[in-house]
């Protein structure tokens, strides 16, 4: 490439970033004069780690237990700072110098940016892609419920699988950079549901682009691509074992370990001697059909359990004549999970746009989002 050229085509690239950038400030600009979403799990994680917090102020020194929660317990998943994780720093550059929500939501942009450029999207509708991606409602409630690690680990999806692209496609040095960054930031947010997401998706990937290759006759290729991806997942995992390995030590002796306490006739758990949750407690959270449909059909499953109404709406005047007084908030959501913060909304037109794509798409890719989605 040469010099002259080079300055044509960052700038494109540049502007689209500070575009994002832009969207996200003007979206959450109440956080610039110092406003707060008072997140449930933010609060309650703070009430949590008081004790813990204090005694690191007091002596310097972390404590890897705490008195204040269950009778006493680790604090490896409430209160555990990875000092020595040189990851942290990156995130923070990543951010722009903002904290969240802005620098949250603009990196979640950003990822979903590079993804889509690697796939050969032009910029400008890569751009609005990105923007339309990183406001989506479902990032909206989990901010808003305080399920900051899960933002942080869907932010690293897109660019990890932008990574896995490259080295596939052969481009191994940058390739295996951003994969291994990528990755190591999203095993870094602790999340490992979304990590577990994110290893399906790679994994139909890999199956297709074997496939693929397979057919071409390029099978050295991709066994080169394949051994450099699971050495830069093994770098990743490897940044972040120290809180793997607890999670993995402490996962034993909660209930998602062996039973040893014998449950009630007719409870919905496992039985003594099973390890892991019972079936019906750990799907509890899982969408059901209708909260599958309100992805795309809005208010199909009604709205929270604790959704703002108007004083004077027609739910308060019905509550007024039957002799109740009006509320500020109403239990409006009628799915199948015990309770949420609002059910997922993609948009009619987001899911219409991916319907189109299976069939505007080339073969390999439509495969492999097919199986991913």
């Amino acid at each position: 490439m040469q010099a002259s050229t080079l300055p044509k085509r960052i700038l494109p690239t540049a502007l689209a970033l500070v575009a994002m950038l832009v969207a996200s400030v003007a979206y959450f600009a109440p956080q610039l004069s110092g406003r707060v979403v008072g997140s449930g799990d933010i609060l309650a994680n703070r009430a949590m780690t008081a004790e813990v917090v204090a005694y690191a102020e007091e002596t310097g020194r972390a404590s890897l237990w705490t008195n204040s929660m269950f009778g006493g317990m680790p604090t490896y998943q409430i209160y555990a700072p990875e000092r020595a994780n040189l990851l942290r720093y990156v995130e923070r550059v990543l951010h722009a110098g903002f904290d969240r929500p802005i620098g949250y939501f603009f990196v979640i942009m950003a990822g979903m940016f590079l993804l889509l450029r690697v796939l050969g999207v032009s910029i400008w509708l890569s751009t609005l892609g990105s923007i339309a991606f990183g406001l989506g409602t479902n990032h909206m409630v989990l901010f808003e419920a305080g399920h900051m690690t899960k933002l942080r680990a869907i932010a690293m999806m897109a660019p990890t699988l932008a990574g896995l692209v490259l080295l596939f496609r052969g481009r191994y040095l940058g390739g295996a950079a951003v994969f291994a960054t990528a990755l190591g930031l999203q095993v870094f947010a602790n999340h490992p549901q979304m990590t577990y997401y994110l290893a399906a998706a790679c994994g139909c990937f890999v199956v297709f682009r074997f496939i693929r290759d397979l057919g071409l006759g390029k099978l050295p290729r991709f066994a080169t691509a394949l051994g450099l991806s699971l050495l830069c997942a093994a770098l990743a995992v490897g940044a972040s074992y120290t809180k793997i390995s607890t999670t993995l030590e402490y996962a034993e002796e909660t209930v998602r370990g062996r039973t040893i306490l014998a449950a009630d006739p007719g409870a919905q758990e496992a039985a003594p001697g099973d390890g892991g949750l019972g079936w019906e407690r750990a799907m509890m959270w899982s969408n059901g059909v209708v909260d599958v449909l309100a992805g795309y059909v809005y208010g199909i499953a009604g709205g929270s359990t604790g959704e703002p109404v108007d004083r004077s709406g027609p739910a308060n005047t019905a509550l007024r004549r039957s002799g109740i007084a009006p509320q500020p908030a109403l239990p409006l959501y009628h799915g199948t999970m015990p309770m949420t913060n609002g059910p997922v909304y993609f948009g009619g037109v987001a899911v219409m746009l991916f319907i189109l794509a299976m069939f505007w798409l080339p073969r390999g890719w439509r495969y492999f989002f097919g199986a991913s989605v």
